[in-house]
């Protein structure tokens, strides 16, 4: 977290304008931190009892899973960006 203020703070040098140009890009960090997190949590959870190569498997699924329907919107929306 120290380093995400710290680049906040380096980024923005604290213009209003500034922060709402970088709002996505420190949204998609602090999601991407969030997601480790529970990654980590996740693996320390399921490993003792699942073992290494089913809890990979089960992250790995739930990671597409999770992921897949962004991709679609994202694609969806560039597409339709474009045909305006």
């Amino acid at each position: 977290m120290l380093a995400f203020l710290i680049s906040y703070i380096s980024e923005c040098r604290f213009s209003f304008a500034n922060l709402w140009m970088n709002v996505p890009a420190y949204g998609a960090l602090a999601i991407h931190g969030l997601a480790s997190s529970a990654l980590e949590q996740s693996n320390g959870t399921l490993y003792p009892s699942l073992g290494i190569t089913f809890t990979f498997a089960v992250s790995i699924l739930g990671a597409c899973i999770f992921a897949l329907p962004l991709y679609a919107l994202r694609s969806f929306l560039v597409s339709a960006i474009a045909t305006f």
